[in-house]
């Protein structure tokens, strides 16, 4: 009979979804901590229920084949949940999952396992960073920390969570990252003592600096610096944009890295009281511009503080090109593209259909505000996008309507539909409501396995079945994958090059 706390021998012959390892112990599933597909390691029970275990790995006792140097010494932080395994063993591993998943919870049969899409450079790939800011010693946002504890005269850090907690990694440096981010990180640290600037304490809602966020156009080289405070400014901005502008040139004049970085743009986020999202509402530019520009192919996007756009470039490009291939457009399509975002699939597919018109739809305004400018940037004049929320707009935009002015917005029959909803997935009415338009293809863009999963099956009720899919690794070392794929009405097949 094993206990909570038993030290068991298990080989870990399978790997989660969220990156455990799993083996079987007397019977029993057990998920294990820490663990490398291969591995047989000496593991400490956690939690133990009728059909499965949690464990943690405390000591390898015999290594993977799969097994690599890790690649970063933070280990504690959670960031790359595959640090130990092969990069060509993780694909593998991810293919696999995706394709079990969706046989499973969707009822597809496969003959052949999608694409899958992986870097030849799967390293500081990110061109976002996200640093949670704290100090050494204790951590005002760690739940350990008595409400009497005194912050005072410690050591600020700069990082990111340890995982499943909300303790504060100091990383110096990090396999993901962008190493011009670090030198940032730096520059702000030293500002923090010179300054004496205070933290933020989530349980007092005290403190001035909260995050920190750095955003990197990879194409122009172009930064933008954004420190999320609880408060309406800063002392001696001057000096703060001097550390990071001095930071930036540092490094770019002691790197061998050919991009030629520049600091556009740094930014107070106002973000008030002891709420825990990431970001306030108001963004107030202190120097330089309020946006950066980035390349997409031949497209310039102008990317703001609140702004989403996809945290690898290079993989960016090549889920979008896949878009491109399934789609097959014709010069006369319309093309629906729905959870648009700031545009820029909708906006990377118009060349491909130059007597055609497509009409995005986006719940947040400020996406459709910037979908709409860089629209205008690149002269683009055969996309629209709207502001709503998908499952809204759709009988709207398919039945037609009359505007807030009075004027009538006549039907629009789309032949491409494209979907690219948040990791929740589409909302079911919206998914009930496809089985009206004619359109010949459906495009699911997805970065969540099982609501992809979920949502497939119901497509399948409205007619439309899927015909191939590819697998973009958009996030190496991490548990996490893109995924695109082509759906057919039944009656469409004639339409299809499979």
């Amino acid at each position: 009979m094993i206990s909570k706390g038993d030290i068991i021998e298990i080989e870990i012959t399978d790997v989660s979804d969220k990156a455990q390892g799993i083996g079987k112990f007397e019977g029993l599933v057990v998920f294990v901590e820490n663990a490398v597909l291969g591995q047989t390691v000496s593991a400490r029970l956690d939690k133990i229920k009728s059909n499965f275990a949690l464990a943690t790995a405390i000591e390898v006792l015999k290594p993977s084949k799969h097994q690599i140097a890790p690649i970063c010494p933070h280990a504690d932080c959670g960031g790359c949940a595959y640090r130990e395994l092969a990069y060509d063993e993780q694909l593998k591993l991810k293919q696999k999952q995706v394709m079990e998943k969706l046989s499973r919870l969707a009822g597809l049969t496969f003959d052949e396992p999608f694409e899958i899409l992986g870097m030849q450079e799967p390293f500081h790939y990110r061109n976002k960073a996200q640093l949670q800011i704290g100090t050494s010693g204790a951590n005002p946002k760690s739940a350990n920390v008595p409400r009497s504890f005194k912050f005072d005269n410690l050591q600020p850090q700069i990082g990111f969570y340890k995982l499943q907690s909300h303790d504060i990694i100091d990383c110096s440096e990090c396999a993901l990252q962008k190493q011009v981010v670090m030198k940032i990180a730096d520059a702000v640290k030293r500002f923090i003592k010179f300054e004496q600037i205070s933290i933020f304490n989530e349980f007092t809602g005290k403190g001035l600096f909260r995050n920190l966020i750095v955003k990197i156009a990879e194409s122009t080289g172009e930064i933008m610096v954004i420190l999320v405070i609880n408060g309406k400014t800063v002392p001696n901005v001057e000096k703060l944009v001097d550390l990071l502008d001095t930071a930036v040139n540092d490094y770019c004049a002691e790197s061998e890295n050919e991009t030629a970085y520049s600091l556009e743009s740094v930014i107070l986020n106002i973000h008030e009281g002891k709420s825990s999202l990431n970001m306030g509402k108001v963004n107030r530019v202190i120097a330089g511009k309020p946006v950066i520009s980035e390349y997409l192919g031949n497209l310039r996007f102008e990317i703001s503080a609140s702004a989403f756009y996809q945290i690898n470039s290079t993989q960016m490009l090549a889920l979008y090109e896949k878009v491109l291939e399934f789609a097959d457009f014709k010069p006369t399509d319309n093309v629906l593209d729905l959870y648009c975002g700031v545009g820029t699939i909708g906006l990377f597919c118009s060349h491909a259909v130059p007597d055609g018109r497509i009409i995005g739809v986006e719940a947040v305004k400020s996406a459709v505000i910037d979908a709409n400018r860089n629209a205008v940037i690149n002269g683009i004049t055969n996309a629209t996008f709207v502001f709503g929320k998908a499952e809204d707009e759709l009988v709207c935009i398919l039945n037609g309507s009359i505007d807030d002015y009075g004027f009538e917005i006549p039907p629009f029959s789309p032949d491409i539909l494209i979907l690219d909803p948040p990791r929740s997935g589409c909302k079911e009415e919206l998914l009930s409501a496809l089985n009206q338009t004619d359109a010949r293809k459906l495009i699911y863009v997805s970065c969540e396995v099982a609501t992809l999963a979920r949502d497939l099956k119901m497509l399948a009720a409205s007619g439309f079945t899927v015909q191939k899919g590819c697998i973009v690794d958009m996030f190496p070392h991490t548990a996490k994958v893109e995924m695109v794929v082509l759906l057919a009405k039944l009656d469409s097949k004639k339409y299809i090059s499979a």
